[in-house]
């Protein structure tokens, strides 16, 4: 560190002048960054517990990592295909397919299955 505070190297002397104010710039910008984050997570709980009618858990609305073998709830599987997005799609919220997926139905259908 010592050798980079008493370099004359035009590069580092660059960057010794530039540090401390885009440091600043940093943490403003992640400050308010992570302010709008805050907001928009509490708007979707809002969007949820409306849509729900009852207050959720933040696990509901953050990606969570786990490990171990992946296994279903029940009588459902632990992932779905495409076969089981269109059974699944009613039409209504929240199983409304876009009218581009519902189009792309019958092309898929047509395609042949992979093999390995």
């Amino acid at each position: 560190m010592e050798a980079a505070k008493n370099s004359e190297d035009g590069m580092i002397r660059l960057a010794r002048a530039l540090d401390e104010e885009a440091r600043l710039i940093r943490k403003r910008e992640r400050t308010n960054w992570m302010r709008s984050r805050s907001k928009r997570y509490e708007d979707r709980a809002g969007e949820v517990r409306h849509l729900r009618g009852h207050r959720v858990s933040g696990c509901d609305l953050h990606a969570t990592l786990s490990y171990g073998p992946a296994i279903g709830y029940g009588k459902t599987p632990y992932a779905t295909d495409f076969a089981g997005m269109y059974a699944h799609a009613t039409g209504e919220e929240p199983f409304r397919l876009p009218e581009s997926i519902l189009k792309a139905k019958s092309a898929l259908e047509r395609r042949p299955a992979k093999t390995s």
